[in-house]
Parts: C-alpha cells; sequence; structure tokens
C-alpha cells in the first residue's frame, strides 16, 4: 500500500470534515490500485419511508452541548421538519459523535457553514438521513437541528432506519455510474468544485447501491462547477476483499470530469471502464 497516499487522502477528508475520520471507509485515489483511507425540514421531503416495527429508544442523558466556533458569526439553524405521515411514524433513534470537534452543519454538506463543533461522546437524535446515507440530519440535546456527516457518528440502529429526507433549501445535483452493460456501480467517490486551488469551494459525493451519487448546495450557489472523479471506496463491487481492484485491473471514469451549471435539470451520466 502507498502510505503517502493513504495520508495525503487522510488529510484531505479530515480538511473537509473538520476532524479525523476513525474507522472510516477506506478510498483508493483516482488512477491507483491500491486504496487509501478516506474521508431539517418546511425542509423536508419523505424519500424513503422508515423501517417498519421500529421500538422506541430513551434518549441518553444529555452530554456536553455543541460549541459555538470560535469567531464565528452565529448563522440561523436548520427549520423545524415540517410533519408528513412518514415523519411523524418515524421513531428516532440515537448516534454517537465519534471524533472530537465534529461540524454540525446548517445542511447536508460541506459548503454549509458549520453552526456549532460537537465534542466526542455527544448523543444526538437521529431525525433522517440524506440519499446514500452520507449526512444525517439530527437533534442536540439542547434541540438545535443540523446535518453531521455519517463517518463521524456511531448508530443504534442502521441508517435506513431513518427516513430519507432532503432540505427544501438546497440546490441538488445527481449523477449515475454504469458499466458496461448499463449496471449501476457504487463506491465511486467525485468532487465538485468550482474555481482552483486549495481554498476553492468544494463538497464530495460516492455512489450508493443504485450507483447514484446526490451533492447539495446552498441555494446561493451559482456559476460554473467542476464535477470530478475521484477515488474507489474499498466497499465498491469492482474492488476485491483486501481493497485491490479485481483481477488486478483497475477500472476509470469516463468522462473523468464535466462541468455544469445551476439550474441542473437532468443527472449527470459517467461510465464505469
Amino acid at each position: 500500500m502507498n502510505w503517502r497516499r493513504l495520508s495525503l487522502a487522510l488529510a484531505a477528508c479530515t480538511a473537509l470534515a473538520g476532524c479525523s475520520f476513525p474507522g472510516a471507509t477506506a478510498l483508493a485515489p483516482a488512477g491507483s490500485g491500491t486504496a487509501a483511507a478516506s474521508p431539517g425540514p418546511a425542509l423536508l421531503i419523505t424519500l424513503i419511508p422508515p423501517q417498519p416495527g421500529a421500538t422506541e429508544i430513551t434518549p441518553a442523558t444529555p452530554t456536553p452541548p455543541a460549541s459555538p466556533l470560535p469567531g464565528a458569526t452565529p448563522t440561523a439553524p436548520p427549520t423545524a421538519p415540517s410533519e408528513t405521515p412518514a415523519s411523524r411514524a418515524s421513531i428516532p433513534f440515537n448516534a454517537t459523535v465519534i471524533v472530537e470537534g465534529a461540524k454540525l452543519r446548517t445542511g447536508p454538506g460541506y459548503l454549509f457553514p458549520a453552526a456549532s463543533l460537537l465534542a466526542k461522546g455527544t448523543v444526538l437524535a437521529v431525525y433522517g438521513r440524506s440519499t446514500g446515507n452520507e449526512w444525517i440530519y439530527v437533534q442536540t440535546a439542547r434541540g438545535t437541528l443540523g446535518w453531521v456527516f455519517a463517518l463521524l457518528l456511531q448508530p443504534e440502529k442502521d441508517w435506513n432506519n431513518a427516513p430519507g429526507v432532503e432540505p427544501g433549501n438546497a440546490l441538488i445535483v445527481r449523477g449515475k455510474v454504469i458499466d458496461a452493460s448499463g449496471n449501476p456501480v457504487n463506491g465511486i467517490q467525485f468532487s465538485l468544485t468550482q474555481g482552483t486551488g486549495t481554498n476553492a469551494p468544494r463538497t464530495d459525493a460516492t455512489t450508493d447501491a443504485s450507483g447514484v451519487f446526490t451533492a447539495f448546495f446552498p441555494a446561493s450557489a451559482g456559476g460554473t462547477w467542476t464535477v470530478a472523479f475521484t477515488a474507489v471506496s474499498c466497499t465498491s463491487q469492482v474492488m476485491d476483499q483486501n481493497c485491490s481492484c479485481k483481477n488486478g485491473t483497475c477500472g476509470t471514469i469516463r468522462p473523468a470530469s464535466m462541468q455544469f451549471t445551476f439550474p441542473l435539470t437532468k443527472d449527470l451520466i459517467f461510465n464505469w471502464q
């Protein structure tokens, strides 16, 4: 394994998420043969109903509350969820923050501001999940609502027990990866950036079991953005149990990148070759 790539990948993910990633899913950088470690709601539209038979969980004793970001300008938290039949039927369960300083964001993505920092061990009530389960909609013991990157949390149940939701105050970009036979390919990570340089606005998204990635942007986002293939997760169907390319042959994405502007009226289609 290329440990230099591993260190760089971890550094990149830490910069985006605002903290470290113990237990994070490993990612293979684009073009490599081995893996390196990665990185609501009038707001809510219910996408996936909660699984039946859920049992209520008594919230744990409140842990240290979220701490405001030093010198940060206060930001308004997401509005409370609007009730739908599915959201009323959903029984929240708990998830625990597993890193120090996890960011509670006002939307599901790195482009949304962090309203506060969460201490390791903080227990949150889970009220929803984004498409692909990458971002989790939570409430703190003080009643603050927000979104946390899923790999920074340890849930008491599978994320699929929470209803799938999307924020109404966000622009959405979707893309799909398929192989030569038209089958979906999971675990393919993309960056979505505007401009160049280390401080260029950026968010990331990874394809789910249906081959679809979903990225969320603030409603104020505009201009031209570039979506580019960056990595392959060790859990992808194109990787073996040792997180190496199956049969020693690594595929790639075509096109490797493409540009888009808002409003985006169709999904972006990529081919795994």
